[in-house]
This record gives C-alpha cells, sequence and structure tokens, in this order.
C-alpha cells in the first residue's frame, strides 16, 4: 500500500514538473508593443482551431525545397472568436514569416500559398512559453481572456488575433491590432 501511494504521489509531481514546464503556471502581462513589418507565406484554413497543425506542417513541406524552415518563425491568423462561431466555420491563415530574400530564392510559390505583409503595427501583446505540445493548448487559454480584459480599457481595433510561434526563442506572442487615444 505504501508503494502504491509513493508511486502515485510521484505520478502527480512528474505530471505538475510537466505542467509547470508547459507553461501552465506562468504568468500572463499585456503590454502595448510594435509588431511587424514582416512578410508571411499562408494557406486559408477553415474549421476546427485544433486542426491547423496539420496546415502548418502542408505549408512547411512546400517552403522546404527553397528555405531553410527550422530558422523560421511560424504564424497563425485566427480571423473568428470560436465561441462565437460554429467550430466548421472558423477562418485561419497558418505560414511562415519569411525575409524578402528567402521568398525571392523560391521560383514559384507552391499551389494554395498566398503571400501577405504585416505592417509594422501596434498591438496589445501577451508572451507564453513554448516549451511542449501542451503549450499550443494552454496558451490561447491562459492569454486571449487577459488581452480581452486589456481590450476593455482600450479600443481593439483588430478584426483577427495573431499568434507567432518562436522555437528558437521557446516563446508564442499573441498579437491584437489596438488603437489607442493618443
Amino acid at each position: 500500500m505504501k508503494k502504491v501511494i509513493i508511486a502515485i504521489a510521484v505520478l502527480i509531481a512528474a505530471v505538475l514538473c510537466f505542467m509547470g514546464y508547459s507553461g501552465i503556471f506562468s504568468s500572463v502581462t499585456i503590454t502595448e508593443k510594435e509588431i511587424g513589418p514582416f512578410t508571411m507565406v499562408l494557406k486559408k484554413h477553415t474549421g476546427s482551431y485544433y486542426k491547423t497543425g496539420a496546415v502548418f506542417d502542408e505549408v512547411e513541406t512546400a517552403l522546404k525545397k527553397s528555405v531553410d524552415t527550422k530558422k523560421l518563425k511560424a504564424v497563425g491568423l485566427y480571423y473568428d472568436d470560436p465561441a462565437k462561431v460554429k467550430e466548421e466555420q472558423l477562418r485561419s491563415e497558418c505560414g511562415f514569416i519569411l525575409d524578402r530574400a528567402d521568398l525571392e530564392k523560391m521560383k514559384a510559390l507552391p499551389e494554395g500559398l498566398i503571400v501577405k505583409d504585416f505592417k509594422k503595427t501596434l498591438c496589445a501583446v501577451g508572451e507564453f512559453p513554448l516549451k511542449t505540445f501542451l503549450s499550443y493548448m494552454v496558451g490561447p487559454a491562459r492569454v486571449y481572456p487577459k488581452i480581452e480584459e486589456f481590450g476593455k480599457k482600450r479600443k481593439l481595433t483588430g478584426d483577427f488575433g495573431m499568434e507567432i510561434y518562436d522555437h528558437q526563442s521557446g516563446t508564442i506572442l499573441y498579437c491584437m491590432p489596438i488603437e489607442t487615444s493618443r
């Protein structure tokens, strides 16, 4: 019986450590920050945001032919609030941020991909650690309520949320364009 209790305690401690490492206990602060300018190569997606991983994989596979994707930041543009829009109607665009030199290396843009420029924009920004697969699920649940709270104090003008996944620095930036009264 004592061994079972010890095993359960070790298992609980391991799960809590994994959750902590994944960022579940991280504090979230929203700040105003200029984001951009940059160029994105994206693929449109309609449906569950949980299924965008396959879209990112598809874009990465297409870009690997011309660009070293390991050094790129991934980016997702999410246009609908899942609390207000049916899952099968959620709109997003998923892909990577490329510099113009990498874009010019590509002979032709693979079919189904689009190029978008994001100009320098003042955004409400929350940062969350990107450590494990759990970070992708916990981050939105922790950051978007804080951005919503921030938005009540300021006028949010963005019609989308943007997430920038930086595997090199181990962070996810959650960005929402804002307008201030300055």
